[in-house]
């Protein structure tokens, strides 16, 4: 069996390049869900074509976390993964993104006037498990994302200190969460409501 790092990075390289949907599995209100859509690799992460009022997107709404599996319909060589998705917007108000799709798969642009309302959503990976039977990597074999880099699990160190506590605080998301306590504080201030110690 395989475990050497690079051998899996380029498995799942090689397994994101021949493929253009994915199946994505999502938790919402009604229960987990799954649907195919067509994906185009961003490095490692998944740019997908996602129907703005499908109960795909209901659930990523509620549930930022999937789980995929991109496969060629048959178990020899495939990939399962897990990340976080986030919603870009209309392929018209994002065109240098959908340029780069459309780049991989021209028939995306067809596909979008054949289905209204579709959004571009990002899915950025954290976990990615490729299977390539005949090569000998099985789906025990998996990467795990940590920072910029991608370790095999069970080769990564714990992280400890500093670090690990700027991992858990997630520091790309402050500008989403500092920005609706600044509104906020506006409108108090506004108001004269404000209160620096509350604040």
């Amino acid at each position: 069996m395989i475990q050497n790092k690079a051998a899996v990075e380029e498995k799942v390289a090689q397994v994101l390049q021949e493929n253009t949907v994915t199946n994505m599995a999502t938790q919402g209100d009604q229960g987990p869900w799954c649907a195919t859509v067509y994906f185009v690799e961003e490095g490692f992460d998944l740019l997908c074509l996602v129907e703005s009022g499908g109960r795909t997107m209901a659930n990523l709404k509620r549930n930022h976390r999937v789980a995929f599996t991109i496969n060629r319909q048959t178990p020899d060589r495939f990939l399962q993964g897990s990340g976080t998705a986030s919603v870009i917007g209309l392929p018209a108000e994002n065109r240098a993104l959908f340029d780069f799709m459309c780049h991989k798969q021209p028939q995306l642009r067809e596909f979008v006037t054949m289905v209204p309302g579709l959004v571009i959503v990002r899915i950025v990976t954290e976990r990615l498990g490729p299977s390539d039977l005949p090569a000998g990597i099985f789906p025990r074999v998996t990467l795990a994302r940590r920072g910029d880099d991608w370790l095999l699990v069970g080769e990564a160190p714990a992280l400890r200190g500093a670090r690990a506590w700027l991992m858990a605080l997630r520091p790309y998301s402050f500008p989403a969460s500092l920005m609706s306590m600044l509104v906020g504080v506006a409108l108090a201030y506004r108001e004269d409501f404000f209160d620096l110690p509350l604040f």
